[in-house]
This record gives structure tokens, C-alpha cells and sequence, in this order.
């Protein structure tokens, strides 16, 4: 069985490499905590005494830890493809679009459960430099859907057009990092069998 490392230990390494440029588990943190926010957001509501069972909860075969993984990583390969499209296309967001990442930055850190701004990933600075990114990123997809003549949607990270753009990139994922890195305990705490170490949230 493969030993999950600490993710907050291992900051520094590589998690996978995007048409060369190397991303470190710390580049990609936000998705981890944006995605343990949602998902324990929801299992709240499933089984407040005990979050875990929702995580070990599973729709058409896969487990929702396993899904939430592959989202994280999804999502920084896209994002970080599209940011980098967006630089060499010389977009730039508009005043307007400052204005609405702003917004979405202080919404997102009114979101964040109490319990996870104790956490080495939440990092305000990282967050709204990743959020800046994914606005960028954002305004190169509705870019390549008029080029295309295609939707948004079919190049968002799940999307049909995206797939076919993809294999025009080389995608290398570090095994042997990101294999050990479970999702899910990084920025909150399963531990325990009950409520999350005692702790409260902010909705509460």
C-alpha cells in the first residue's frame, strides 16, 4: 500500500510538468483547498457528526476522494495551459474584470471553513495569484470558443473541445509525488470519528 505523504511537508515538490514548466504541490494548492472546501462543505450537510463518511461515499464505482484528485489536478493543467495561452495572445484583464476577481477573491475566503485557514495551503497571497491566474485562464477559453465557433463549456476541463486541444500539450504527472497524495485531509482533519477535532465553522 502506498504511503500518503504530508502534502504541507512536501510543498516544494514537483507535481507535474506542463508543456515544461514545472508545478509544485505548493503552485497547485489552491485546487486542493477549493475542492476539500466543497466537498466537506457538503458532507456538512450529509453527516455533520462525522464528514468522513461522505468522502468514502462513491457514484458510478469512483470514490468522491478519488474524483476530488483528479479534479485537482484537472483543473491546475487546464488552468495553467490557458494561463499561459492567455500571456502569449497578450490578453489582459480589463478594469471591469479586476473588479469581478476581486470580489470572487473575498468571496472565496468568506467561503473557506474556519478549519482550514489554519492550514500551510491557505494562503491568501497564493490563493489571489491562482484566482488572477484562473481569470486569465477564464478569458483564453471564451477566446478559443469564438476562434473555435464552439461553447464555452466544450473547452472548460471536462470539456469535448478541450480534450481534443490537450493532446497538442505535453502533460507529464509525477507519479511518484502525486500518487501519495490523498485528498481530503490536507486541509481539514478526519482523525477523528466525530465532528471534525471539535472544531467549529464559520456558517455556525
Amino acid at each position: 500500500m502506498i504511503q500518503p505523504i504530508d502534502y504541507d511537508e512536501h510543498l516544494s515538490d514537483v507535481a507535474v510538468t506542463v508543456d515544461g514548466e514545472e508545478l509544485t504541490l505548493r503552485d497547485i494548492s489552491f485546487y486542493v483547498l477549493y475542492e476539500e472546501m466543497t466537498i466537506e462543505s457538503e458532507a456538512l450537510v450529509y453527516n455533520k457528526k462525522n464528514t468522513r463518511d461522505y468522502w468514502n461515499l462513491h457514484a458510478n464505482g469512483i470514490f468522491f476522494k478519488s474524483a476530488a484528485k483528479k479534479s485537482v489536478m484537472d483543473m491546475a493543467v487546464h488552468d495553467r495551459l490557458f494561463y499561459n495561452g492567455a500571456i502569449e495572445e497578450g490578453l489582459s484583464l480589463s478594469g471591469e474584470e479586476e473588479e469581478i476577481l476581486e470580489e470572487r477573491y473575498l468571496d472565496f475566503l468568506d467561503d473557506v471553513l474556519l478549519v482550514q485557514t489554519d492550514s500551510p495551503l491557505y494562503d491568501e497571497k497564493l490563493i489571489h495569484t491562482t484566482m488572477e491566474q484562473m481569470a486569465l485562464s477564464e478569458k483564453y477559453q471564451g477566446f478559443l470558443a469564438d476562434r473555435d465557433d464552439t461553447t464555452y463549456a466544450g473547452y472548460g476541463y471536462d470539456g469535448y473541445d478541450y480534450k481534443n486541444y490537450l493532446p497538442e500539450h505535453e502533460v507529464k504527472i509525477n507519479k511518484s509525488v502525486w500518487d501519495r497524495v490523498s485528498i481530503g485531509d490536507n486541509t481539514i482533519d478526519h482523525k477523528s470519528a466525530n465532528a471534525i477535532n471539535g472544531q467549529e465553522y464559520k456558517d455556525e
